[in-house]
């Protein structure tokens, strides 16, 4: 968990409780809901991913820390539906249990 803990920003972990709390979502639902740009939800959800993406200004590639998957809508293949991967969902319970011990 300490791996993804350090990747992640502030719009990172508010995409991942959305996505949480939908069960799954387009990007352009996460850009009007949480207020962000196409240019941030598309580096962050490339970041999530298991994607390869260009970190910061340095050009360097990396590979996505795979807490959420995006998956072609079948009925329309230009719509990508993001949900938590099986690794996401145990990086989500473990992290609510940090941040709630007791189950607030």
């Amino acid at each position: 968990m300490l791996r993804e803990l350090e990747a992640l920003s502030a719009s990172a972990v508010a995409m991942l409780f959305f996505i949480a709390g939908h069960g799954e979502c387009t990007k352009p639902h996460l850009e009007e809901e949480l207020n962000i740009s196409v240019a941030t939800a598309s580096r962050v959800t490339d970041m999530l991913s298991s994607e390869t993406y260009l970190k910061g200004g340095d050009n360097k590639r990396l590979k996505g820390v795979g807490l959420i998957e995006k998956i072609r809508d079948p009925n329309d293949k230009r719509i990508i539906i993001l949900k938590l991967s099986k690794e996401g969902e145990k990086f989500m319970k473990a992290f609510k249990q940090v941040l709630w011990p007791n189950g607030a």
